[in-house]
């Protein structure tokens, strides 16, 4: 038997069924620690567009909605950042094992309007901000269009 059949019968698809990595896994992030690095990796990906607070932009309307977006984003994510650690707490008093959607976000009557409602808060947020920093490609200043003589930085051999 060659090398090639021998790959191909004991690796290919005549192996048999091939062992599958399951993607039905739900984390519950029951450390503060984990949950802190998660969270905080979140608020800085979200704080990064304050940093274009004083750019120009086409119209004032639009300088405006993004301010507007950007706050928006980061108080949702102070809520929701709130209403899991209150949650999180309740679900430990309780002594209860929910899963993490499932569970105590659903079993509380506020958890539609703690969890879900900043959410999609959030969500929205971000797509206007993709939408503004997309549209606002058609009004870019001149300095975007300017040649860089990059033979006067780079030293080269003539």
């Amino acid at each position: 038997m060659s090398l090639w059949s021998y790959t191909c019968r004991s690796y290919g698809p005549f192996k048999g069924p091939i062992q599958r990595l399951p993607n039905d896994m739900n984390p519950c992030l029951y450390n503060l620690y984990q949950r802190a690095y998660l969270g905080l990796n979140v608020i800085a990906f979200s704080t990064i567009s304050f940093s274009e607070w004083y750019f120009k932009f086409p119209s004032r309307i639009e300088q405006m909605l993004w301010r507007i977006a950007c706050a928006t984003a980061e108080s949702s994510l102070f809520i929701h950042a709130v209403a899991e650690a209150v949650g999180n707490r309740k679900r430990r008093q309780m002594k209860a094992d929910y899963n993490y959607i499932e569970g105590y976000k659903l079993l509380f009557p506020k958890g539609v309007f703690l969890f879900w409602v900043p959410f999609v808060t959030y969500l929205a947020a971000r797509v206007v901000i993709i939408g503004l920093a997309v549209m606002s490609l058609r009004d870019l200043p001149e300095g975007c269009y300017w040649t860089l003589p990059w033979s006067n930085f780079v030293p080269h051999v003539s």
